[in-house]
């Protein structure tokens, strides 16, 4: 099996990591990979910053906008085509999220848009790094918001350039990193999330946060642990019918908890996610983590492969390890359709404005025509997994080359 959507990134040495966690359950609240995932992640950004870790990218950035405490009714700047999971947070704090259109180089924040949308009322921003990518105005996205004092979050939930936000980088900086460590993200634990930041003022109520949360049950850890063994047999399994089946009883006897809760796809908030982040899930992240750069070597070479087939103009994706490849179509169910006759799963990130597409627009605040280029691109948009070998990448070509064409 071939997917973009389902564990994209799971080996066998997960699998591993998560049964032997299993078999020590007085590890799985508190433990020592705490701190050794805070570490790594100084490590990967730089020892200045500071590390607040919770058990979803959402929960995380829910806490932030906390410790921020701006007024109710205040404005933060998101782009369109992006996640409930940004959104959401956002609605339950009585913040007011104020949809700026994208580029197509990107398919990030544009500075043009962003300048005619951007008020007094606006405090806040969250710039998204959409599949990985650096987004195309973001030196002067954040030159632009210094300018008019609004706070910048980056979004790095989808994947991350590092190097930018060294020490040694002469890049412009934001004032928070928000990192995601969700099945379909980067680098997975199943769940997680992380603020990174050198405001040590904020970052004391989000330590505070991280503090006094509750842990998720030991049921719920018990699922998320079984999700990358179980993950691994479906996918080897698939194309033979068995994981088909396997896959579709579990979901409907939930027996693995869902990334999105039902509560989620009806466009509410759910405070089910937002709780700590639990050792047991931060001993499966130091396995990724330790596994980044090998990652990253396999999405670099199929998506320079991608690349010659379909972008051989285009400047991006050239030195990136995007997690996914980002292809505009005219018919993408055809595509999608072609490729899953031949044991190919595509992804649509996004195929609405803000995914996922059961969530009515008007919960999220968003009228139709105020991203006109973001609207027109979740019309065409498909996604190839990058998480492949050159063999995959090769299915992958040969099953959406000649329909995509």
């Amino acid at each position: 099996m071939i997917s973009a959507d389902f564990a994209p990134n799971e080996s066998f040495s997960d699998v591993v990591a998560s049964i032997a966690t299993l078999l020590r359950p007085w590890q799985w609240r508190k433990g020592k990979a705490l701190f050794k995932v805070k570490q790594k992640l100084k490590r990967l950004f730089g020892s200045d910053f500071e590390v607040a870790l919770f058990l979803t990218g959402r929960a995380a950035l829910y806490r932030l906008f906390q410790s921020i405490d701006l007024d109710k009714g205040a404005e933060v700047a998101v782009q369109g085509f992006t996640c409930e999971a940004v959104v959401l947070p956002l609605i339950q704090l009585q913040l007011k999220p104020v949809y700026v259109d994208i580029e197509k180089e990107s398919y990030s924040m544009s500075i043009e848009d962003l300048e005619k949308k951007l008020t007094p009322q606006t405090k806040a921003l969250i710039l998204q790094h959409t599949f990985g990518m650096i987004p195309e105005d973001r030196k002067k996205i954040l030159e632009y918001a210094k300018k008019r004092g609004v706070i910048v979050i980056e979004d790095l939930a989808h994947g991350f350039n590092n190097s930018l936000f060294k020490k040694t980088s002469t890049e412009p900086q934001s004032d928070f990193l928000l990192l995601s460590f969700g099945r379909t993200k980067t680098i997975s634990s199943v769940f997680g999330g992380a603020i990174l930041t050198k405001n040590k003022d904020t970052f004391l109520p989000l330590r505070e946060y991280e503090k006094t949360n509750n842990f998720p049950s030991m049921l719920f850890i018990t699922a998320a642990l079984w999700y990358k063994p179980l993950s691994w047999v479906f996918k080897k399994t698939y194309d033979l019918g068995i994981g088909k089946i396997l896959h579709y009883l579990t979901n409907s006897l939930q027996i693995l908890p869902r990334e999105i809760s039902f509560k989620e796809k009806r466009g509410e908030f759910d405070p089910l996610y937002i709780k700590a982040y639990p050792n047991a899930l931060a001993r499966l992240l130091l396995k990724q983590i330790k596994q980044i750069e090998q990652i990253n070597r396999k999405r670099l070479i199929a998506t320079k492969k991608y690349k010659m087939h379909f972008l051989k103009s285009s400047p991006i994706f050239e030195l990136e390890p995007i997690i996914r490849f980002p292809l505009e179509v005219n018919d993408p169910e055809a595509v999608l359709k072609a490729a899953k006759r031949k044991r190919v799963y595509i992804g649509r990130w996004y195929d609405k404005v803000i995914a996922p597409k059961e969530i009515p627009l008007n919960k999220l605040l968003y009228k139709t025509g105020i991203c006109p280029v973001a609207e027109s691109v979740c019309k065409r948009i498909i996604n190839l997994p990058t998480t492949v070998s050159d063999k995959q990448a090769e299915r992958v070509l040969d099953a959406v080359v000649y329909e995509a064409s």
